[in-house]
């Protein structure tokens, strides 16, 4: 703010009344860093907050179910909260409960926002394979991915890769420096969510820049123990779909209106091919992986999601 604004005219025409200035300019800061780092996206956004907490796992770090998996289980000290930046909303729930023997999070989104994160520096570069089971018992209302008022999520596995900057538009680019130097941190350049979305449907398929069908490679197979749902006349599964606030995220729609409630789902995605379908039009390579994500928001909509997620590995 130039010095000229440092004064403003009295409503009552009594001369200047002295502005505080740097408090001006400091909300005026805070507001603009705060929208730089919500264009960015999800990576921004929770790297700002707890990538500084987290520690690189370690290969082999898995639980002993999940056999060479380079992820540590649910409720290793690896997974970190990553909230918003000076969050108010309430925070998503993530109770640690026991589904056949095994460790598995019980997600819970009350108009709520959340996500736990795992760095996986060493690792990232040996990532070929990530599976994991998952059951969505309560679906949020209103809840549309493809648009701003409706970017709720009941239930998403994430992957956050280090793209080189050079490979991200001008534009975005620009953007994605000032979000790190706002932070303070590396952010990482493309971020792929993999979601369970039972609002989306056939439409979802049809609309601009979005795929159809799975990637070359990876499966999302039917109920677990009770083989494959029934599909509509055209299936979302696979669905690419950008994120409403910004291109350095891309969601995948693994589940939508074709997968029951209620019924726990075996997901297999090659990563690798996964990444290019999603965002093959910026890099013919695929970068490192440095993180996974787990997370759940309903602070858009207002509205209430229930899931489960277990057996989350990540394997060479």
């Amino acid at each position: 703010m130039s010095d000229r604004f440092s004064t403003q005219a009295s409503p009552r025409g009594c001369g200047a009344v002295p502005v505080e200035v740097d408090e001006v300019k400091r909300k005026r800061a805070d507001g603009a860093t705060r929208r730089s780092v919500r264009r960015v996206g999800l990576a921004a956004l929770l790297f700002a907050t707890s990538i500084t907490q987290a520690q690189p796992n370690a290969p082999g770090e898995g639980s002993s179910a999940a056999g060479a998996s380079l992820l540590a289980p649910p409720g290793a000290a690896a997974w970190v909260s990553a909230p918003l930046p000076a969050q108010k909303l309430p925070p998503t729930r993530f109770d640690l409960r026991e589904v056949d023997g095994r460790p598995a999070w019980r997600v819970e989104s009350p108009a709520s926002y959340g996500n736990l994160v795992q760095v996986v520096q060493v690792a990232g570069a040996q990532a070929r394979t990530v599976t994991w089971r998952w059951r969505l018992d309560r679906a949020i209302e209103r809840a549309d991915l493809l648009t701003k008022a409706g970017d709720d999520a009941a239930l998403k596995v994430c992957l956050l890769f280090d793209m080189p900057a050079e490979r991200v538009p001008f534009v975005e680019r620009q953007l994605l420096r000032v979000a790190r130097a706002a932070s303070g941190q590396a952010l990482p350049a493309a971020t792929l969510c993999y979601v369970w979305a039972p609002l989306v449907s056939a439409t979802a398929a049809r609309s601009p820049g979005a795929g159809a069908g799975g990637a070359l490679g990876s499966t999302s197979s039917g109920a677990a123990g009770g083989g494959a749902g029934s599909a509509g006349a055209a299936s979302s599964t696979g669905v690419v779909l950008p994120n409403a606030h910004t291109r350095r995220m891309r969601w995948m729609v693994l589940r939508g209106t074709e997968s029951a409630l209620g019924t726990w789902q075996v997901e297999q995605r090659d990563l690798r091919a996964d990444f290019l379908r999603a965002f093959g039009d910026e890099t013919p390579s695929v970068p490192p992986l440095v993180a996974v994500l787990v997370g759940a928001d309903a602070d858009n909509t207002g509205g209430h999601g229930l899931g489960w997620l277990q057996d989350l590995t990540l394997r060479p």
